[in-house]
């Protein structure tokens, strides 16, 4: 794909200044700044439209992956572990490697190795969607055993006052 060289250039600045951005911002989150979420998520944000918008695939779809965590670490839905973190720093550095490879040959690198990272990415972010469903599916279970039991204990207890 043929870009604008200028706009190209203003391309790569804004992604080099966002993942600065990232990096700085993931430094925070693992010393507990929970309020960094939301940069973190808003820069993760605008990059994939970038990518998108100059149609670079693989940077746009480890942009959205990431995404997709941080908006559930954004919303309390997850909880900043370790393991998710040290993911989505690998993300990151996949970010730096495409982005380098861009302004280097002015095209995304297509490699088994960033194949293999945008699958195991995904895999990963749907385990924690399928994790939080699975948790919110035990919560609801358990609130309506709860409930269960409460009605079962007013039952009880007006047979007991009735007899």
């Amino acid at each position: 794909m043929e870009f604008d060289e200028e706009i190209l250039k203003d391309f790569l600045i804004e992604v080099k200044e966002g993942i600065e951005r990232l990096e700085d911002g993931f430094i925070r989150l693992e010393r507990g700044e929970r309020e960094v979420l939301k940069e973190l998520f808003r820069v993760m944000h605008s990059l994939k439209g970038a990518a998108g918008f100059f149609g670079f695939k693989a940077l746009e779809q480890v942009a959205h992956a990431s995404e997709d965590i941080l908006a559930r670490l954004r919303d309390g839905l997850i909880e900043p572990t370790d393991e998710i973190i040290d993911m989505l720093l690998k993300a990151v550095d996949y970010i730096k490697r495409i982005v380098k490879h861009i302004e280097d040959k002015r095209k995304e690198p297509i490699d088994d190795e960033l194949l293999d990272f945008l699958i195991e990415l995904t895999t990963f972010s749907d385990k924690i969607v399928k994790k939080e469903e699975t948790k919110g599916e035990t919560k609801k279970e358990l609130l309506e055993e709860v409930e269960k039991k409460k009605k079962l204990k007013k039952e009880k207890r007006y047979n007991f006052i009735s007899s």
